[in-house]
C-alpha cells in the first residue's frame, strides 16, 4: 500500500460538534431555577479549565507529569486524543455572549490565585461560574476521583462569597463533587469532554438555547471509598517492574457501579441515569404484555449460532409500554429508562435491578408520546456459570 494523500477534513462540522457537545452535558443540580442564566449585570468566571489552551491544540505529553494545568479540557489524552484545527474555549464563548449585552465579566483563570484574590472585598458582588479541571489520560491515569488542581478549595472559596455559584466539571470518569451540598453552589453541570466547540456547547446550555437532556452513565458517590473498587494508581505502582502490577481483574463481577450500590444499600449523591432538565415530565399508563402463547421454558430451544450470538436469546417475550408527557413550558426531550428486577428466584449474585432500555423523546409543552420497551429472553435471563 502506497503513501496516503492528506485530506482536508475541515468541512462545516462545527455545528454538529456543538450540538453533540451540548447534548452530552448532564445537569446535576439547579436550585431555585438558577439555570438557564437570566440577565445579570456582572458575571465572574474562575478556574484553570475555563481559558484558552496554553500548550497547543494537542496533548504533547512533554512534561514529566504527562498532564497540563491551564486551558479547557476538551478531550482525553493519549490514544483518545486528536489534533484540533480549532478550539472554542468557555472563556471565548462567554465573552462573545456577554459583550453585546453589556455584562461586566470578571475572571481569574488560575486556581492557585483564586483564594488570594477573594480576600479582596470588591469581588463579593461577582456571580461566579467556576469550572473545575479533571484530567484522565493514558499517560497518567487519575489518582483520585476529586477534580484536579485544588478544585474543591476553588469552588468552596468562590461559593463563600457568591450565593449563585455554578460549578462545571470536565472529566473522563467520576468526580465525587464534595462541594455539591454547599447551599451557595446552586447549579452543577457535568460537561465531560465536549470537543472543539466545548465553550459554545456549554454556553448554549447555560443560556437556555439547549435544554439539557443527558443522563449520568455512572453513580456519583458521597465518598470515594464507597466504590467497591479503587483507582489503580499509586507511587508504588509507578516504580514497579512487575508487568502485572497494573492488572485489573474485575473481581466485582456483575456488581459494577449502581449494581453494587443497590445490593449494599449505599446512599449516593447522584444516581446512575440521573439528569435534570429545564422542563418537567410525567410518566403514566405503565403496562406490560406477554408475547408468550405457552409456558416459558427455562432453557430456550436449540438453534444455530449466528454472528450476533444465540438467536433465541433476542426474541422479544414481553413488551412494556408507557405514556410520557411534557408538563412544563419548554420544548425538551425526555429520556425514560426501564429497569428490571428478576426477583427472589434469581441467584444470590444477581443485581437488584438492571437497566434494560431507554429512549429519547422530544416533546413540545403539553404534548404526550407513547414509549415501548421490548424485553428479550436475554433481558429476562440470568446465568449460574
Amino acid at each position: 500500500m502506497g503513501a496516503l494523500s492528506p485530506r482536508d477534513v475541515r468541512a462545516n462540522h462545527a455545528g454538529l460538534i456543538r450540538e453533540l457537545g451540548s447534548a452530552g452535558i448532564v445537569l446535576l443540580k439547579n436550585e431555585n431555577n438558577m439555570l438557564p442564566i437570566k440577565r445579570r449585570k456582572t458575571i465572574g468566571i474562575f478556574g484553570n479549565g475555563v481559558g484558552n489552551l496554553t500548550e497547543g491544540q494537542y496533548f504533547a505529553l512533554t512534561k514529566e507529569t504527562f498532564s497540563f494545568e491551564f486551558g479547557t479540557l476538551r478531550i482525553r489524552g493519549g490514544s483518545g486524543s486528536c489534533r484540533f484545527s480549532s478550539v472554542v474555549s468557555p472563556f471565548e464563548a462567554i465573552k462573545a455572549r456577554t459583550k453585546p449585552e453589556g455584562i461586566l465579566l470578571q475572571y481569574y483563570l488560575d486556581n492557585a490565585y483564586v483564594e488570594r484574590a477573594f480576600a479582596r472585598p470588591n469581588l463579593k458582588a461577582v456571580a461566579p461560574l467556576p469550572l473545575d479541571l479533571c484530567l484522565a489520560t493514558e499517560g497518567e491515569d487519575t489518582s483520585s476521583l476529586v477534580a484536579d488542581w485544588n478544585s474543591t478549595s476553588v469552588v468552596n472559596t468562590v461559593a463563600s462569597f457568591c450565593p449563585n455559584t455554578v460549578a462545571i466539571t470536565h472529566s473522563g470518569g467520576i468526580n465525587t463533587t464534595p462541594w455539591a451540598s454547599n447551599e451557595n453552589v446552586t447549579a452543577i453541570l457535568a460537561a465531560h469532554y465536549l470537543g472543539q466547540e466545548i465553550g459554545n456547547s456549554i454556553v448554549d446550555v447555560l443560556g437556555g438555547e439547549v435544554n439539557p437532556t443527558s443522563k449520568l452513565p455512572c453513580r456519583i458517590a458521597l465518598e470515594e471509598t464507597d466504590y467497591n473498587t479503587q483507582v489503580t494508581k499509586s507511587s508504588k505502582l509507578q516504580q514497579s517492574t512487575d508487568a502485572n502490577a497494573w492488572q485489573s481483574d474485575f473481581e466485582e463481577g456483575l456488581m459494577m457501579d449502581y449494581r453494587n450500590f443497590d445490593v449494599e444499600a449505599i446512599p449516593v449523591r447522584y444516581e446512575f441515569g440521573f439528569g435534570l432538565s429545564y422542563a418537567n415530565f410525567s410518566i403514566s399508563s405503565v403496562e406490560h404484555a406477554s408475547n408468550l402463547r405457552e409456558a416459558f421454558p427455562s432453557s430456550p430451544p436449540t438453534a444455530p449460532t449466528t454472528p450476533r450470538g444465540y438467536p433465541n436469546l433476542f426474541i422479544p417475550l414481553i413488551q412494556v409500554t408507557a405514556t410520557v408527557s411534557n408538563t412544563g413550558k419548554l420544548l425538551a426531550s425526555a429520556v425514560p429508562q426501564l429497569y428490571l428486577s428478576l426477583g427472589a428466584g434469581a441467584p444470590a449474585e444477581t443485581p437488584v435491578r438492571q437497566l434494560r432500555g431507554f429512549q429519547k423523546l422530544q416533546l413540545p409543552p403539553g404534548e404526550s408520546k407513547p414509549v415501548t420497551f421490548p424485553l428479550t429472553r436475554k433481558d429476562l435471563s440470568c446465568w449460574d456459570v
